[in-house]
């Protein structure tokens, strides 16, 4: 016992709900209920760093469009904000009092979507490369927490799923409601995280609730979509999924319920996380 110890890895001890991968590297970003947030290097599954979270709870993490800076949403409804390159923490802000579901920016950065516990979304403007956020305004209109969200190409819509099953659809210049759905029937959405849209109509199984798929992701450039469900399984699904029932094929690893799912930047690796088996999953796509 006289010998120097390294850690070769660490894992959770609570369910991991965040999960992001780095814009344009092979590492990605976990965060659990256990506080902790940490950042793994794909190539060689080594961790890079991990910190303990004062203020709750992780519930949710992204990158910067850059990937220098890395945003933390807890259970508390702080959003925290650190330097990548050495964990600094930049800034500390409170987003309501529920736990932030979801941290999301827009394709060109210049806006930063948090959705919360307590229905509402708060939109801020970007400053000081990343490091300081403006309120614009709070898309206020659903009845239930907010689930998830997807900008649109251009920034100037965002949408937004909700735990009752709602489907919104905002202005970003204003925060605005936007009712009119059918003129938005061919906007080009940067993301594809939201289950409850056209686009990913076909990812729902039969005979299952609406508690049962618990998150989405499109690949950034290659015609795949990935679903997390209550069941254990990650489904991956190739073409469109536009109709009902969509073909798909199913793979099993986790012993709970699958929390979420994201793609690499170059979408060669899929990283899963759960919920009581506390566990991360990478796996490798292949043409088979």
């Amino acid at each position: 016992m006289d010998q120097q110890f390294s850690v070769i890895t660490k894992g959770s001890l609570d369910e991991i709900w965040g999960l992001a991968t780095h814009p344009t590297q092979n590492k990605f970003l976990s965060g659990a209920l256990d506080s902790i947030v940490t950042e793994r290097n794909m190539d060689d599954n080594t961790i890079n760093w991990s910190i303990k979270v004062l203020k709750g709870g992780v519930q949710s993490v992204c990158y910067s469009p850059d990937g220098e800076v890395v945003l933390v949403g807890t259970t508390s409804g702080t959003l925290i904000v650190y330097n990548a390159s050495d964990q600094e923490l930049l800034l500390e802000k409170q987003a309501g009092s529920e736990p932030l579901q979801v941290v999301q920016f827009s394709p060109d950065g210049s806006l930063l979507a948090v959705g919360s516990r307590d229905n509402d979304v708060y939109l801020y403007e970007t400053e000081d490369d990343f490091r300081k956020y403006k309120l614009r305004g709070t898309c206020s209109g659903h009845s239930s927490f907010i689930r998830s969200l997807d900008f649109s190409s251009d920034g100037s819509v965002l949408r937004t799923n909700s735990g009752d099953y709602e489907l919104l659809f905002w202005q970003t210049s204003d925060c605005t409601q936007d009712t009119n759905s059918s003129e938005l029937r061919d906007t080009e959405w940067a993301t594809r995280t939201c289950l409850l849209c056209f686009e990913n109509f076909g990812v729902w199984p039969k005979g299952v609730d609406g508690t049962d798929l618990n998150a989405v992701a499109g690949a950034h450039n290659k015609d795949l979509v990935v679903t997390a469900d209550d069941f254990g399984q990650v489904n991956l699904f190739g073409g469109k999924t536009h109709f009902a029932y969509a073909g798909h094929k199913r793979y099993r690893g986790h012993s709970s319920h699958v929390t979420n799912v994201a793609f690499s930047y170059d979408d060669e690796k899929v990283l899963s996380v759960g919920g009581s088996d506390c566990s991360i999953f990478q796996w490798k796509l292949s043409d088979e």
